[in-house]
């Protein structure tokens, strides 16, 4: 081991210099070129990785020296005995050292004697060539004196059995990665095939090893092969440079992610209670990574839905008028601003509470290519707000890696345990699994897990660099961070929050308007009721602005004074109704009920049977009619009915033709028994 003294000769830097020895500071003086003098501190000195001493060559460090606390004890035993023989060959000593445990060493085969000699008694003490002895002493010296250099090879797996040819085999299967990395997925079968066909055209006679053993070189040169065609793709996408860069947050809202995924619960339609497959809309504050906006739609998402999402970002969350009320660990945090504030600056009425989903105005949010993320509408609200818009490169999910980890939280923490899950995929799905909750139930337990579960867990990535092992959680991560960066403001006027809405064209009828499903009605809309709309290709119908997250109110501009207004939903006030909390638990019985009938118009059986047993019942009163008509007749009727019908028989016999009779009801006698036929009667004459 060399020292650092005066004379020592040292490079540093890729110079060389020599020291001259130390100063009263304790600083270590060095010679440079041109005799130039330098003073450093001798912890910077010989802590830099370029610094060393001349003419001394440093070792590196061998694979086993790196793994040896991870070797086998067996391993490593017979290692370490290796090098006492190997310490008394070169010491005669075997710990390099005297040692009481070993009393009476030197022994005399190794006191005194050359190296020579010492190898020789050492080769016949082991029952093994000098030439091994040799070796060991070797293999010692070139592992820096470590027992690494003494490790039994055949106890570890050093070298491939395949000796040269795997150099072969393993650029053949890196150039089989590099052509088939954007195409589907193949077999080891048919890699190995692929494999051989290369081989031959190049002109190798390399012969393949058996089918395990080259899926193991696949696994060995080529994991990726393994891998799904997605994965591989996505990989692809991200290159071949490393280290990956980081993008460093500041402050909440600084940068804001967005992302769509299906949701794999079934739901019910409010409206008509059929099946619904949801999407998820997620928005995820990158410094905290707490979930500032979530949102269930149905089916595919459209622009307006991300434009709403974006409302729930910058506003906070208001209760569906149906959810439960929910516990106060679910509410927000305090923030450094007083709630009342809050609520003011959000135009939310007072006393109202404020859940744990954050709100924050972003500066950039960050999506992918899809259509739905780079409408005009998102692009004309994002312009109003002072957002910018992030577009992830194409095909590379790792640009939004946090939050595609986070549906797979979502997945595994919240879906699985609801009711007619269906599972990511359909293998996943189980069977004749069927919807239970409705859309705004879905929405109630994803809200409450956000507030009360994902917003207070640590987090992982949440951490301070000196303190890595104190893991924090989104809502302490964005309250430090509202701490040191200030409130985050919210843009002033409604313009914005109208221009995010969805719009609907209706006639305004003397009831109001139906949208999906409900009625609106107001007595601003009198004056508007039948009336040509003022935008001339609308003709009647008016446009109306609604916002999904609260389906009890609709807003309509006043065509003269532009002013805004909420129309109600005339069954706004449910919730003040008697027993209305069971109803809807009801509603979804009577739907599962209906669903398990296999014909599609049950009802149409029960009215074919009315109009049967209708059909019956006028014949048999005809039938009695008939009957009993000439009873109620009196004796001078049945006289000239008799009359006449020998006349008809007659004029029948005469001509051949028969007279036609008309039917005409008169008025029946008073004080007729109900319970009899005898107010029946018929009337057959000349005067009809």
């Amino acid at each position: 081991m060399s020292r650092l003294a005066a004379g020592a000769a040292v490079h540093f830097q890729g110079k060389d210099y020599l020291v001259l020895g130390f100063d009263a500071a304790g600083q270590v003086q060095l010679r440079g070129e041109n005799s130039a003098l330098h003073v450093m501190d001798p912890g910077d000195l010989v802590g830099d990785p370029s610094f060393g001493f001349e003419g001394v060559e440093t070792t590196p460090l061998s694979p086993q020296q790196l793994a040896w606390d991870h070797l086998k004890g067996d391993v490593r035993a017979d290692a370490l005995e290796r090098e006492e023989h190997v310490q008394e060959v070169l010491t005669g000593h075997r710990l390099g050292q005297p040692d009481a445990r070993f009393p009476g060493e030197p022994r005399a085969a190794y006191d005194g004697t050359s190296q020579r000699q010492r190898v020789s008694a050492k080769a016949a003490e082991l029952s093994i060539t000098t030439r091994q002895v040799s070796r060991w002493i070797q293999s010692y010296r070139a592992a820096g004196q470590h027992p690494s250099g003494l490790i039994n090879r055949k106890a570890i797996q050093v070298s491939s059995r395949l000796g040269d040819a795997e150099v072969v085999l393993g650029d053949a299967i890196l150039r089989l990665a590099k052509q088939r990395q954007d195409d589907s997925d193949l077999s080891f079968i048919t890699m190995r095939d692929l494999v051989e066909k290369d081989l031959k055209a190049r002109g190798q006679d390399t012969p393949l090893p058996s089918q395990p053993t080259f899926n193991k070189l696949i696994k060995r040169y080529a994991p990726e092969l393994t891998h799904s065609a997605k994965r591989r793709q996505s990989d692809a996408s991200r290159g071949k440079k490393r280290p990956f860069g980081k993008i460093v947050c500041v402050r909440p809202g600084q940068y804001v992610l967005l992302d769509i995924t299906p949701f794999d619960v079934l739901a019910r339609s409010e409206v008509d209670g059929h099946e619904l497959k949801l999407s998820m809309i997620v928005a995820m504050d990158l410094y905290s990574r707490a979930i500032v906006a979530v949102r269930l739609v149905e089916t595919e998402p459209r622009g307006v839905d991300i434009t709403t999402l974006m409302l729930d970002i910058v506003h906070p969350v208001r209760a569906h008028p149906s959810w439960p009320t929910l516990p106060e660990d679910a509410r927000l945090p305090y923030l450094g601003v007083p709630e009342g504030v809050m609520l003011a600056s959000h135009e939310m009425p007072e006393g109202e509470p404020l859940l744990n989903v954050p709100p924050v105005l972003p500066e950039s949010i960050m999506v992918d290519n899809g259509k739905v993320f780079i409408s005009r509408e998102l692009r004309e609200l994002c312009l109003r707000l002072g957002t910018d818009i992030l577009l992830a490169r194409p095909g590379t999910g790792s640009d939004k890696a946090h939050i595609e980890r986070l549906f797979r939280h979502i997945r595994q923490a919240l879906a699985e345990r609801l009711k007619s899950y269906v599972g990511p995929h359909v293998l996943a799905r189980g069977r004749r699994v069927k919807p239970f909750h409705f859309q705004w139930e879905l929405q109630f337990e994803l809200i409450q897990w956000v507030a009360r579960y994902y917003n207070h867990r640590p987090h992982d990535g949440l951490c301070h660099p000196r303190t890595p092992r104190v893991k924090l959680t989104p809502s302490e991560m964005f309250a430090f961070g509202v701490s040191h960066a200030g409130h985050l403001t919210v843009p002033l006027g409604r313009d914005a929050y109208y221009l995010a809405l969805r719009t609907e064209l209706r006639t305004i009828s003397d009831t109001g308007v139906r949208i999906d499903g409900w009625q609106y009605d107001s007595a601003v809309l009198n004056d508007f009721r039948g009336q040509e709309s003022p935008y001339l290709e609308l003709g009647r119908r008016w446009p109306f602005k609604i916002d999904g997250r609260d389906p009890t109110v609709i807003h309509f501009q006043h065509p003269q004074t532009l002013a805004w207004h909420e129309i109600t939903e005339r069954d706004a006030d449910w919730r003040s109704r008697p027993f209305q909390d069971g109803l809807a638990d009801q509603v979804k019985v009577v739907i599962e009920e209906r669903s398990a009938q296999t014909e599609k118009d049950p009802l149409r059986a029960v009215r074919q049977d009315m109009d049967d047993a209708y059909a019956t019942r006028v014949a048999q009163t005809s039938k009695r009619a008939a009957q009993t008509a000439k009873q109620v007749l009196s004796g001078k009727q049945k006289q000239e009915i008799s009359r006449r019908e020998a006349a008809d028989a007659q004029r029948q016999a005469m001509t051949g033709k028969t007279r036609v009779k008309k039917i005409k009801a008169s008025a029946a006698p008073e004080a007729q028994n109900p319970d009899t036929d005898d107010h029946l009667f018929e009337v057959v004459g000349d005067e009809f």
